[in-house]
């Protein structure tokens, strides 16, 4: 039987505590979104568009962008609302 998101959570919680330190797999944190009602179309589109990031001047094999976002639930849509340079 399928481990429930929650009791995923949970042990990577547990991880935490105990190591202060977790990691989850892509594959893992893909299941806990979509088990919670993200459209795995919609992070498909999530992929490309963190192909276009900058290099994240802090650690080298990273790319990021900062910003300040707007959570429309209402609406169901995300933007932003204003670029942070490092």
């Amino acid at each position: 039987m399928k481990e429930s998101a929650i009791e995923t959570i949970r042990k990577i919680k547990e991880n935490y505590i105990n190591h202060r330190s977790a990691f989850v797999p892509g594959a893992q944190l893909l299941n806990i979104l979509v088990e919670f009602g993200a459209n795995p179309a919609d992070i498909n589109e999530m992929k490309d568009i963190s192909e276009q990031l900058f290099n994240d001047p802090t650690l080298s094999f990273r790319r990021s962008r900062n910003g300040r976002f707007c959570y429309d639930l209402e609406n169901e849509c995300c933007y932003r609302t204003e670029f942070q340079p490092f």
